[in-house]
């Protein structure tokens, strides 16, 4: 599995915080997010290679300091102390397929196609959040040191960066588009698990004074357990590295290599082929617990609900 996405140390860690109404999204279904402006910080430089959007102009002048608001949440987050090594077996690449349809759920063990194929297939997708132009137009700026098939390498609109990461991971990209909801409200500006001690912090995100943003971007990559993936702030620059890093960690769960969740607390046994289960995983750290039931089941919900086309979050920013 993915060195730092197993290399979770926590438990029991308490979030919450005071809100700023005007900021956050109308409804609260993110578990542990606050909103860091991102455009006013010096360390966030776009792919200087990519041409970008003219509506992306006023996001270029990245000077002073991190602002945050914070939302209120007192979910409490637990996390693994064991550390496994082992890289994704599923990397070989499947051929590729018909453009034009949808991305499910492809069974453990499936050939997954290559980030090349994925962006051959993605259909076309308005943009709903013009803040992340500068972060959708910037790739990974390499792949990952010890598990290459996660690089980034795709531009889009958010919803196109989506489909692309669905495919490419063999992820239903409904469930997808709910979790960057329930993560982000699919603001890449987002900084969640506030905390005062800046070591727990990327580099990039610390601040002189205050509390700083442990995890950040569209699917709340965190920095304390997920390291690797903040080579040249690419979890934190880079929308596509963001999510394809996410989804990686989805599937080596799925694939039913993390074995060490039945050495921990647990509501049940752990084995692979559990989507739902995976995706707790990403929020808890533990197998089926209560905090893994609870966020899974809203995703499922934002999911029914197709929240991503409801006015309020059209609405956002």
């Amino acid at each position: 599995m993915l060195r730092t996405a197993i290399g979770l140390i926590a438990t029991g860690l308490a979030l919450a915080g005071c809100t700023d109404a005007d900021s956050e999204p109308s409804s609260d279904l993110s578990s542990n997010v606050v909103n860091a402006d991102l455009d006013d910080t010096d360390s966030f430089t776009p792919d200087e290679s990519t041409d970008q959007p003219g509506s992306a102009s006023a996001d270029q002048s990245t000077t002073g300091d991190l602002i945050i608001t914070v939302q209120d949440d007192t979910d409490t987050t637990t996390a693994s102390t064991t550390t496994t090594e082992s890289k994704p077996s599923s990397t070989s690449e499947a051929p590729p397929q018909p453009v034009g349809q949808r991305f499910a759920t492809l069974p453990p063990g499936s050939r997954l196609p290559s980030g090349s194929d994925c962006a051959q297939r993605v259909r076309s997708a308005p943009e709903t959040r013009a803040g992340n132009a500068r972060f959708n137009q910037t790739k990974g700026s390499n792949p990952h040191d010890e598990f290459p098939r996660v690089d980034g390498n795709f531009t889009g609109t958010t919803d196109e960066i989506l489909q692309w990461v669905a495919c490419k991971w063999g992820i239903d990209e409904d469930i997808v588009r709910a979790q960057a909801v329930i993560e982000s409200w699919w603001d890449m500006t987002t900084g969640g698990d506030r905390t005062g001690d800046q070591s727990a912090c990327h580099p990039d995100l610390r601040r002189s004074s205050g509390d700083c943003p442990e995890s950040i971007g569209l699917l709340q990559v965190r920095f304390l357990y997920h390291g690797d993936a903040f080579e040249d702030s690419n979890a934190i620059r880079s929308t596509a590295y963001n999510a394809d890093y996410t989804y990686a960690v989805w599937r080596e769960c799925f694939e039913g290599r993390l074995g060490w969740l039945n050495d921990v607390e647990r509501g049940r046994q752990y084995q692979g082929g559990d989507v739902d289960g995976c995706l707790g995983v990403w929020f808890s750290g533990r197998w089926h617990t209560q905090p893994a039931v609870d966020y899974f089941t809203r995703l499922n919900d934002i999911k029914a609900a197709r929240t991503w086309e409801s006015a309020d979050f059209l609405g956002y920013g």
